[in-house]
């Protein structure tokens, strides 16, 4: 699943010297994003069902040897049927070389009756991270918890709900070892994320170097959004676009031509 294919945007665009990136989606992608850089700095998208029979021997050629130094699943496996979860495992370990990083939806639980909520979710498909981990344990990968919390903890504040609870980091041996250099808030500050867990309280004028208009927390949240959403202008200016007349005519009065 590529979703609006920003993630494998930025891993071309911004990974050093470029990088080899495809992506599995059987969808239309924005061309805006998948056709407007020249490789290797522009994601590759195949373009089928991958749990079709008729594509069986493209996905067992693309994963019958571990070739990709990253491979990422993030809230895709929730959505699928109970009966194709067997096939997506074992597509996802052949495929990793190093890293494996997935997210899925949480099963029903006391504290959530229904499950984690969202659109979609299949019920027979949402697992828990332990089940999921067995699994890649079977295929022949190793559990990495330094780098599964460091992970989870960089999803915070936008997204603990989901990447953060759900994070799963594997590794395939001897390459895809666990790490303890990646920063529980690498590229955070205390302007854009406050939390006692970093130091930054509010109000925060008593902050060194702190925005002196971010007094509580809705300041907080609106400052934030305001920066996600200046990020989104400048690396895909044709989605802020395209979300802005979507907000401002609406959808039966925005054309696609």
């Amino acid at each position: 699943g590529c979703g609006l294919g920003t993630t494998s945007d930025f891993l071309a665009r911004f990974t050093p010297g470029g990088s080899r990136v495809i992506c599995i989606e059987p969808e239309p992608m924005l061309a805006e994003i998948f056709a407007k850089n020249a490789p290797p700095r522009r994601p590759m998208q195949l373009a089928f069902n991958a749990f079709a029979p008729e594509n069986e021997a493209c996905v067992r050629d693309l994963t019958a040897q571990p070739r990709f130094d990253l491979v990422l699943s993030l809230e895709v496996a929730e959505h699928l049927e109970s009966h194709q979860l067997p096939p997506l495992i074992d597509a996802l370990c052949g495929a990793t070389r190093k890293y494996l990083v997935f997210t899925a939806a949480r099963p029903p639980s006391p504290s959530e009756p229904r499950g984690q909520a969202g659109t979609g979710h299949v019920p027979g498909s949402m697992k828990n991270k332990m089940w999921w981990r067995q699994e890649f344990e079977k295929r022949g990968l190793i559990f990495l918890p330094n780098l599964t919390r460091r992970l989870g903890k960089a999803a915070d504040p936008e997204r603990p709900y989901d990447l953060g609870r759900n994070m799963v980091v594997m590794g395939r041996a001897p390459l895809g070892v666990d790490r303890d250099d990646v920063s529980l808030f690498d590229g955070l500050d205390c302007d854009l994320f406050p939390s006692k867990f970093n130091g930054c309280e509010y109000p925060m004028i008593k902050s060194p170097g702190a925005h002196p208009l971010l007094n509580n927390r809705e300041e907080g949240r609106a400052y934030r959004e305001a920066v996600g959403r200046g990020q989104l202008q400048a690396l895909w200016p044709e989605i802020s676009l395209l979300e802005y007349g979507l907000r401002r005519h609406g959808p039966q009065r925005l054309s696609c031509k």
